[in-house]
């Protein structure tokens, strides 16, 4: 539908403006960046869009935006509404995929770091030790109480793995576990043998949830390394490892993601703030990085982090402010990523409420595994389509199952279509869907 004619950077926004819009290419637009401004305009028979704009998202994707405002997707959505309007002015249809499956209005990708299971542990008592006195020292004689209730007290308050399983089997939802396999013992370890964990990893992925490697401290610029923690938990739990989060969301965009490519991962989830609630590139939706080298997206699949547990508590935002960040995501249709650490379940409140919001909203709740295997098989369908008037054809390559059309023929309103052949009566004429056999 669309036909972009710049290279390079620019071309690569355009693309990841379409992508999110659900733009497929062709030939009844073209699309070029001219001028200084951020507008998008019609001139000359093309689709004109301000050099400004592009430079805007770039500075947004390297973190200079607010991340309480993802200034990627309001693009995305402007950008889509441009197109609509320079093919209407056109007199032609308009096509995109829709975003979700079954046309659901936003997902919501819930996931657990395993940072630490058990609460008696050396490191977690020098911790402990080093904060009672500080909290002595400023007169918190409360918070001293509470921690020496919580060392004396019998149950393991770090140990919640059955707790989550069961409130998110009350939920109806499933959600993502990243465990570590790096080194232990270290400063920054893993506290735990995850081969005697086995039983546990097993338990979730058998019911559903999806087990995901927390790379170690270090390994955010060694493949290599990722490499072999990745096989290491596959030996434990039997199944592909397709995705990844860094311990303590270590990231050098420079190089992280080529390093998470080439360790074989699908998607990467670390993108995000530990000290603050947002979306640090600007962006909600699943994305591709740019690969500087190739001038073009890399084939692995970002789930951009949105809003962490502990960036909740020392950010010390309220319930509403998360919810107002998360009617924005709603908006625009994007993706709500959740971190809650598995031992952290005192913070569950506020996790289960989040959840009971999205789903009362019809979002499409998913592990990382199912959403990134989703906007990747959703990028390479494959779209022709041809124009006769009140006579629309539709041919589809590659339709992941439950995907939807966004039409709207000249004249009309917009409908929404199941990409399955066959024939569809819509306001100003019929749509004819058929499977692309010779691509």
């Amino acid at each position: 539908m669309i036909c972009i004619t710049v290279e390079g950077k620019e071309r690569y926004i355009l693309e990841l403006l379409s992508e999110i819009a659900g733009l497929p290419s062709g030939d009844w637009l073209t699309v070029e960046v001219r001028g200084g401004d951020g507008a998008i305009r019609w001139e000359g028979g093309r689709l004109v869009v301000g050099s400004e704009l592009i430079a805007s998202v770039w500075r947004a994707l390297m973190g200079l935006g607010d991340p309480k405002r993802p200034l990627v997707d309001a693009y995305a959505r402007r950008f889509g509404e441009g197109v609509r309007q320079a093919l209407e002015h056109n007199g032609l249809p308009y096509i995109s995929l829709g975003k979700w499956p079954e046309g659901r209005p936003f997902a919501l990708f819930p996931s657990h770091d395993v940072d630490q299971v058990h609460r008696r542990d050396l490191v977690v008592l020098a911790r402990d030790l080093y904060r009672m006195g500080r909290d002595v020292l400023r007169g918190r004689f409360r918070s001293v109480a509470s921690t020496v209730e919580e060392w004396t007290c019998r149950t393991d308050s770090y140990w919640n793995f059955e707790k989550w399983r069961r409130l998110e089997e009350r939920l109806g939802v499933r959600s993502t576990f990243f465990f570590m396999e790096g080194p232990r013992w270290s400063r920054y370890g893993r506290r735990y043998n995850t081969w005697k964990l086995r039983s546990v990893l097993k338990e979730l992925v058998e019911g559903g949830w999806e087990v995901g490697l927390h790379g170690s401290y270090y390994a955010f610029r060694d493949a290599r390394r990722l490499w072999k923690e990745r096989e290491a938990l596959e030996d434990i739990i039997e199944v592909r490892v397709r995705g990844n989060r860094q311990h303590y969301l270590r990231l050098d965009p420079g190089r992280s993601f080529r390093c998470y490519e080439e360790a074989g991962f699908l998607y990467d989830a670390t993108l995000g703030y530990n000290n603050q609630v947002g979306y640090r590139a600007g962006i909600s939706f699943p994305f591709r990085p740019y690969d500087p080298e190739r001038g073009k997206a890399m084939d692995l699949v970002e789930l951009p982090l949105g809003i962490q547990d502990v960036a909740v508590e020392r950010e010390g935002v309220s319930e509403e402010d998360i919810l107002r960040l998360a009617e924005r995501v709603r908006e625009d249709g994007g993706m709500l990523s959740l971190l809650w650490h598995q031992s952290a379940f005192h913070r569950s409140p506020l996790y289960e409420a989040i959840l009971r919001w999205a789903e009362g909203c019809g979002a499409w709740i998913a592990t990382g595994r199912e959403i990134a295997s989703w906007w990747r098989n959703r990028g390479r369908v494959k779209v022709r389509a041809r124009w006769t008037p009140s006579h629309l054809r539709i041919w589809l390559s590659g339709a992941p199952r439950r995907l939807v059309l966004s039409v709207s023929l000249p004249g009309g309103k917009e409908e929404f279509l199941p990409a399955l052949p066959g024939r569809y009566r819509m306001e100003g004429g019929i749509v004819d869907i058929e499977e692309w056999k010779d691509v």
